[in-house]
């Protein structure tokens, strides 16, 4: 390996802001100044230094078939291909945000998902692709997550953060939020080995930084100005992606420190606790309501549990292809159910000759229904389990599915998949919370002076901003907990189980 390849990283290496954690930017500095200092660094060295990472796999097959797309971002990040990249399994930011982009074109994928092994990397261009992942995530062509397999840290975790679902292994490390760089001086050597150097500039500042002579204090306080702001938008962007404040994230995200999965899980830094196999599958279920199996030795797909009597209840022949049977499945899940319920609608006769009492007619219907949803859901809020003296009930979150659910089956509007996600939200720990004695002993903080437990205090705040902005209850109660941080962290945790909560 030449020297003068090394040019480009050791730009990069010092005196600008990196979103990494410190041990590993202390092992590039590492290699870098080894080879600096004209060591020759053997691959075999390079493999012990580096903990035996294969270099990062540039190309990525797009699938022929309807399928769910993994893109690994794995090692340390750099803005562009370098000589790290190429020995020590480092990503190219630049070709991983080319593969997203050529994955979210492509119609053959059905979702995607980040799998993430990474300790962070260089700050340049993470928050462009960070908005390239949440402006993707926002206009809802495909689904998008990702999974911390199993490290998922500062600049990782930014990006990560920004998919539709985000989930740890559970051995994962995730989180290490924050910026940190490094200044060389070689003022000290550059004299004991008789170097006497000249500085010629224009511009106050122009060496500002320079490894030849220390930093000082005016230097210092302009670069703590810059990560500062680094440091601000990656909070910012982090909440965003997380639906929480900034409050939030800059209090109970570490400051800079990282947590195992299931500790990650309760402060809300992750969805859950799942492996990328049993992410993938799910994803793929969603989408098509099979799976899709491959059969490498004869080079082509099989899908699985299809049978002629499914294929005559799709409306299919029998030499229906994958395509075929994937787009007839997708169309039954999105069908309406059936129309369970109806409302008084306001006759076009009526209407024309009588439009304001007309509106006035509609607006009463619609009321009427929403406090009809309202008043269904209301009856959830508390029930009883196997044990008398313990109450149970739904969520805020839960009595919002309920209300939600109601609304959609009273328009006819209710498909299979609407109802599969909520039975998938009922069999999650958010559904259910305690409000009996274990729901006494959650602790001060999780009430208000007068009593009112967390979860009703946001259902009623949801409500009632609803109710004036107009807004979906899902809307309302997001906007709540992102204007109530202390609140939405105090839900959290009375959601968690007591063993969670250390409570047995």
């Amino acid at each position: 390996m030449k020297d003068d390849q090394f040019h480009n990283i050791l730009e990069q290496l010092y005196d600008t802001p990196w979103m990494i954690l410190p041990e590993t930017l202390e092992l590039i500095c590492s290699i870098v100044d080894r080879k600096m200092q004209g060591e020759k660094l053997s691959d075999a060295q390079l493999n012990e230094i580096t903990g035996g990472r294969k270099p990062s796999n540039t190309t990525l097959e797009m699938p022929e078939n309807p399928s769910v797309a993994v893109l690994p971002i794995q090692g340390p990040i750099f803005p562009k291909a370098n000589l790290m990249t190429q020995m020590s399994g480092a990503t190219s930011l630049g070709q991983i945000k080319s593969q997203f982009n050529s994955l979210m074109e492509n119609d053959m994928v059905t979702g995607i998902v980040l799998d993430i092994d990474s300790p962070g990397g260089h700050a340049s261009m993470i928050k462009e692709f960070a908005d390239t992942i949440w402006e993707a995530r926002q206009s809802g062509a495909k689904p998008i997550s990702a999974v911390a397999n199993p490290l998922c840290c500062s600049a990782a975790y930014y990006l990560g953060s920004q998919a539709e679902r985000f989930y740890a292994t559970p051995s994962a490390l995730v989180g290490n939020i924050g910026v940190i760089a490094e200044h060389i001086d070689t003022s000290a050597k550059d004299k004991e080995e008789g170097i006497v150097r000249t500085t010629l500039k224009v511009g106050k500042y122009k060496d500002e930084g320079s490894p030849h002579k220390p930093l000082g204090d005016e230097a210092k306080e302009f670069k703590l100005s810059q990560m500062q702001e680094l440091y601000d938008e990656f909070i910012d962007d982090v909440a965003r992606g997380r639906g929480v404040s900034p409050e939030l994230v800059a209090t109970e995200f570490g400051q800079g420190r990282y947590y195992r999965a299931k500790t990650a899980e309760k402060r809300g830094m992750v969805d859950g606790v799942k492996t990328i196999d049993s992410l993938v599958s799910e994803m793929t279920n969603e989408s098509s309501g099979f799976s899709i199996s491959m059969n490498t030795n004869k080079g082509d797909e099989k899908m699985e549990g299809i049978t002629p009597e499914t294929l005559t209840l799709l409306g299919l022949a029998e030499d229906a292809t994958d395509v075929d049977i994937q787009t007839a499945v997708a169309e039954l899940a999105a069908r309406p159910i059936a129309v369970l319920d109806t409302t008084t609608s306001v006759d076009a006769d009526f209407a024309a000759m009588f439009p304001e009492q007309a509106k006035a007619l509609a607006d009463l219907n619609q009321t009427n229904r929403v406090n009809a949803a309202k008043l269904f859901a209301t009856e959830y809020s508390s029930f009883t389990g196997e044990d008398a003296k313990t109450g149970y009930g739904f969520s805020a979150l839960g009595l919002g599915r309920i209300e939600e659910l109601h609304l959609k089956i009273s328009d006819g509007l209710m498909s299979h998949g609407d109802f599969k996600e909520f039975l998938d939200f009922v069999a999650s720990k958010n559904s259910v919370v305690h409000y009996g004695e274990i729901g006494s002993t959650r602790g001060e903080d999780l009430t208000s002076t007068d009593g009112e437990s967390a979860a009703v205090q946001l259902k009623a705040k949801a409500d009632a901003y609803a109710l004036e902005n107009n807004a979906s209850y899902g809307d309302a109660l997001s906007h709540v907990m992102n204007e109530n941080p202390a609140l939405a962290q105090s839900y959290r945790s009375s959601v968690a189980s007591p063993v969670e909560r250390g409570e047995g």
